[in-house]
């Protein structure tokens, strides 16, 4: 049986205090647990499906709260992710997640967006103490399925029934430089390689891919599997928060803002929100999406909503294109099907005046407002902070994530 896995967050490259504490709790802990600790990361890399990785797989948490940690990119956005899960209650239970303070007040924690504040909390004195509170706070880690393996799991079905021979994996694995018995190894070799696969993130499942180029039949198969991968870049606190925000009987609820500044990053936030296989581009059942280009924010109001309720049109009831059946169409899919639509807009330009009126308008749709320069800032003002989801995406990453899609896109698609 494989023993619990307990992520690390810290930052200790420039820290040689913050490093021999992390190499004693490595030590203390790997008797009872496999330890995952992140360790040089690269900026320029695929790091968000790394991270992602490390965060929804693992069983429980430690967090090195350090100066050096506090100031750290990859930290806050552990920490966002982490928090998030430790705030989720899954069938009674809550993720482990323990902050150890390190030369750092807990009150000075406070003032950020994790904001942890826990009883099991650790002020760290000496190593002994400190790893004994560990312990008991860790005491019998509750085993479930992870999010990252629920997320997997789909890809995991896909290159079963595609593949079909397990024993191809290994082979495969080495051409993507991956070792299949990492970090807390998964008894199914299906599952333990669709994980890897996102690990790595698109970018590093391109040779894999290719490998698989001859099971996969036709080009579609191929595209679900590049979109499963990539919406691994898709942390689990904003998939989690727009699923909560969509599915809320609540229609004051059902509104959420993202700094992003591409309407197909919307498109993969839904994709990895949903939980469902999606069927062919960013086509998933039972989630509908339809976005509206930031230019129809320049029209006046009757455009604007004209505009909107073709865009809907479009998506719910191409055929007909009937404007007097939308509202209609909308309460069927939405109220009687159970179904989600989603619809995509941007804040730059967007009245508080024309939002309303489409709430009103179309009660039972999530608002997803993105911006168009990637600051969060006027989105903070147009929603309730809690509407804003966390981690925050930045430019480079958001443009470097869709070039390298676009490129595996564009290499696969003459392959069939």
């Amino acid at each position: 049986m494989t023993k619990p896995k307990v992520f690390i967050s810290h930052s200790t490259k420039n820290d040689p205090k913050g490093a021999s504490i992390l190499r004693g709790l490595m030590d203390f802990l790997r008797n009872d647990y496999d330890v995952l600790v992140d360790q040089d990361l690269d900026p320029g890399g695929p790091w968000r499906n790394t991270i992602n990785f490390w965060t929804g797989h693992c069983d429980a948490a430690v967090m090195l709260v350090t100066s050096d940690s506090m100031a750290s990119e990859f930290c806050k956005y552990e920490w966002s992710v982490l928090s998030f899960r430790h705030n989720l209650t899954v069938d009674g239970a809550r993720f482990p997640l323990v902050p150890i303070f390190v030369g750092v007040e807990p009150n000075a924690f406070q003032s950020t967006p994790q904001r942890i504040s826990d009883p099991g909390a650790i002020i760290y004195q000496d190593a002994e103490s400190t790893h004994k509170k560990v312990a008991e706070f860790l005491g019998n880690v509750p085993r479930m399925d992870s999010p990252a393996q629920q997320h997997a799991a789909k890809l995991a079905k896909l290159l079963k029934e595609k593949v079909g021979r397990d024993d191809l994996l290994p082979g495969i694995a080495r051409k993507m430089k991956v070792d299949l018995r990492g970090w807390g190894q998964i008894e199914d070799p299906w599952l333990n390689f669709a994980l890897n696969l996102m690990a790595v993130g698109l970018q590093g499942a391109l040779p894999g891919l290719s490998e698989l180029t001859e099971h996969f039949n036709d080009w579609e198969t191929m595209l679900v599997a590049i979109q499963l991968i990539a919406s691994s870049w898709v942390d689990l606190a904003c998939a989690e928060m727009l699923r909560l925000r969509a599915e809320d009987e609540d229609s004051e609820n059902r509104l959420v803002g993202l700094n992003a500044r591409r309407p197909e990053t919307a498109r993969i936030y839904v994709v990895r929100a949903s939980g469902k296989l999606p069927r062919s581009e960013w086509q998933i059942p039972t989630w509908t999406i339809a976005c509206v280009p930031a230019q129809f924010n320049g029209y006046n109001d009757d455009e604007f909503i004209n505009e909107v309720q073709q865009e809907l049109l479009e998506q719910l009831d191409p055929a007909n294109r009937d404007v007097a059946k939308l509202a209609e169409n909308l309460r069927y899919t939405t109220v009687d099907c159970n179904e989600q639509v989603i619809l995509v807009l941007f804040s730059e330009g967007l009245t508080q005046k024309r939002l309303s009126q489409l709430r009103r308008r179309f009660p039972t749709v999530t608002y997803f407002l993105l911006s168009t320069n990637g600051d969060a800032t006027l989105l903070r003002q147009q929603l309730s902070d809690d509407a804003v989801l966390r981690p925050e995406l930045e430019h480079e990453h958001e443009e470097n994530f869709w070039t390298s899609y676009y490129k595996a896109t564009n290499h696969f698609r003459t392959k069939y």
